[in-house]
């Protein structure tokens, strides 16, 4: 598994002005789809969804996939990270939002496996 980037997320204290933003410079269009929590929007940078807009503290937030979602935790949170939420589910999956040492944010996601 290469680990590469799979998805990411805005979580911007000013949602609607951070989507204009984007659509003002790359021309990106949102699709809403209703949460718990209100409505997360999403926008496909590729063919494919891409990038998840939400209410927060401002920051981009990216996920990278695992194959094992519990072992690559515990391997970060040995390296110094702490888990800020999860193991979740959603509907691709499972994923945990970590801080590493530096104070960063960022996420890992394991894929559904096929039945």
């Amino acid at each position: 598994m290469t680990h590469h980037i799979c998805w990411t997320e805005l979580h911007a204290r000013d949602r609607a002005k951070a989507m204009n933003f984007y659509t003002e410079l790359f021309g990106w269009n949102f699709t809403s789809i209703p949460k718990d929590k209100g409505t997360y929007e999403f926008t496909a940078i590729t063919p494919e969804p891409g990038a998840g807009f939400l209410e927060g503290d401002g920051g981009w937030m990216p996920y990278v996939d695992v194959e094992d979602l519990a072992a690559s935790t515990g391997r970060a949170v040995e390296l110094g990270a702490t888990v800020l939420a999860g193991p979740l589910p959603f509907d691709a999956g499972h994923y945990v939002m970590l801080r590493d040492p530096d104070g960063n944010r960022m996420g890992l996601i394991e894929a559904a496996k096929p039945a």
